[in-house]
């Protein structure tokens, strides 16, 4: 998108890292990002993820985008749920965000799945978001593209 206005540089912030999931957790951050506005506020009211992968909907469901609102770069208490519900795996995974609106410093954000005591071990997830598909309301320019790779582990026996 060009013209005037606000835009917003998505970034990876390198949360999560990449890495393993292990089976049988909930709510485990599979896709970080962080939006970055310049030149005034922005509504971030909606988020297209691309999936690629071996994963299925038995491996990883209950897609959920939480807001780092406390900015520890990881999922726990102080974060908020900013997805209007749970979404399944498929590809794409289309969001409606609530409670993101006219904002106009960086926030960083978890995509979070629950994985399956079943999962199939080394399935794996990617996803990838492209700037033009957050679907914000002001129509700011965006750049970047972010992917995160995560195979799926057997839990640790001790």
């Amino acid at each position: 998108m060009t013209g005037a206005g606000p835009a917003v540089a998505i970034d990876n912030t390198g949360t999560p890292a990449i890495g393993n999931v292990i089976i049988g957790n909930n709510n485990v951050p599979l896709f970080g990002f962080q939006l970055t506005p310049s030149g005034g506020s922005v509504d971030f009211t909606g988020l297209k993820l691309t999936t690629t992968g071996t994963a299925t909907t038995s491996d990883l469901n209950t897609f959920r985008v939480i807001y780092d609102a406390d900015n520890s770069g990881t999922f726990n208490a102080g974060d908020v749920e900013v997805s209007s519900f749970a979404q399944s795996l498929g590809n794409p995974i289309n969001f409606t965000i609530t409670g993101q609106t006219g904002f106009s410093a960086p926030r960083r954000y978890f995509v979070v799945a629950n994985v399956s005591g079943g999962a199939t071990v080394r399935h794996a997830f990617t996803g990838s978001i492209a700037a033009q598909a957050m679907l914000p309301r002001r129509s700011p320019r965006a750049e970047w593209r972010r992917a995160i790779h995560r195979p799926l582990s057997p839990p640790c026996m001790t």
